[in-house]
This record gives structure tokens, sequence and C-alpha cells, in this order.
């Protein structure tokens, strides 16, 4: 909405016209419905992915770049004012639970592959909710945090996405995204609504794929345990 311009007319008039302004380009590009296509085809013309990488090191990649840039820069765009965040938006439990009872490394990879997908469903939507608020608050830079957060998870979807077709020669569970997630949220925020809803879902990305990796990496290892046993002709009983 560019090419906007006030030659005549009051100061307050002109103050008035620009919250308006601010307003509309606030409320502009909300998108009506998740793009579920972009996500259940992660790889396709990605603007950063340019080589393979393994799922173990764009895994590795997002949670640094998540606890180093994304995070920290969030956090600063609002008031230190906001001592403890609980709530269940989005509902944790959902999408770590059946990671953790996954009985294999490849079901385990095919979860925790289809819990991504709900969270890029959840970011999809929370990053378009319209906020209303008379003070002044760098919009742009949320925006601009939000987009290098789904392009990086973007790029760990598409990794893993790769792993369960070439690896382990099996589909992954796109079609069992229902954007369950979403429920809860707001339709509109206020200021400090929003600061709430960024900061829960901000730490349970952060606290998902802390633990998702903790549990990948110990199926895997109960599978290679498994493997070395039965080409050896012994036989193990292995707790998942």
């Amino acid at each position: 909405m560019a090419g906007v311009f006030f030659t005549s007319g009051s100061l307050r008039a002109k103050v008035s016209c620009a919250k308006i302004v601010t307003i509309i380009l606030v409320t502009l590009g909300v998108a009506s419905a998740t793009n579920t296509d972009l996500w259940k085809n992660p790889c396709s013309n990605h603007p950063v992915r340019h080589v393979r990488s393994t799922a173990e090191k764009e895994l590795n990649f997002f949670i640094t770049t998540l606890n180093k840039d994304m995070f920290r820069e969030l956090k600063n765009l609002y008031p230190k004012n906001l001592k403890k965040v609980r709530g269940k938006c989005p509902p944790y439990h959902k999408l770590i639970g059946p990671v953790r009872t996954a009985v294999n490394v490849t079901v385990a990879h095919q979860r925790f592959h289809l819990s991504m997908l709900e969270f890029a469903a959840f970011l999809d939507k929370l990053k378009d909710i319209p906020v209303s608020t008379s003070t002044d608050f760098a919009f742009e830079k949320r925006k601009e945090i939000y987009e290098k957060t789904k392009d990086t998870l973007r790029l760990t979807i598409c990794e893993f996405n790769e792993t369960i077709l070439n690896e382990f020669n099996l589909q992954p569970l796109t079609n069992s995204v229902k954007g369950r997630t979403t429920r809860c949220l707001p339709d509109k925020a206020d200021l400090s609504r929003m600061q709430m809803l960024d900061m829960q879902f901000f730490k349970k990305l952060k606290k998902f794929f802390t633990q998702g990796k903790k549990i990948l990496k110990r199926r895997k290892k109960n599978s290679e345990s498994s493997g070395r046993l039965s080409s050896s002709g012994g036989s193990v009983r292995t707790k998942h």
C-alpha cells in the first residue's frame, strides 16, 4: 500500500489517518487458510536449499538458530513484564506424545515429521493474526522473525521428508495433518495477548525439537543395537 501521502489538514487528522493506515497495513495479507501444499511438498522450490543435508544436521541447525536468533529476537520486541508463560496453545502433549510412544525409529521419524507439519500449520495461522494496539510495535520485525522461522522449519521438514522416503522407503504421513492445533488461536488479538501467544509458541517449539531430538537419537541407538545382535545371531529384549 505504497504511495499514501497527506498534503493538507490538521496535524491531529494526519496522525489519525496514519493510525488507520497502520492498522490496515497490519491487517492486510492475513491468510484465510494454511497453505498445506507448501508444507506437504517442503522441498519444492525452496529459497534456501541448494544441496541435500541430513535430517539430523538440519535438526541441529534449527535448534541452534531458534535459540540464538529467532526466539531471542522475538522476546526483545515485547515488554519484559511477562514472567511466566503457561497455556495449552498449541496443545504440546498432542505433538510430542505420539513421538514418545513410537515403537521404533521408523515410526518415530514419521510421527516427528507429522508433528512438525502441525507446528507449521500453527505458525502459518499465528503469524497472520491481526493485532490491535495504540502503541508503537515493530510489526515488520515480528513478520521477519516468523518468515525466517518458517523457512528454517520448512528446510528441516524437507530433510525429514527425504529421509522417510529414501532411507525408510515409506511415505510421510502428510495426509494426517488436520490443523487441529490451530483451533485455540483467536481471530484477532491485542498486543498483550499476542505476546503471550508468541512466547508460548516459541517455548513449545524449542521444547519439542529438543525433546524430539533425544527421542530420535534413543530410537536410532536401540535400532542399531538390535541390528548388531541380529547379525551376530544373538537376541535382546528392547524396551521402546
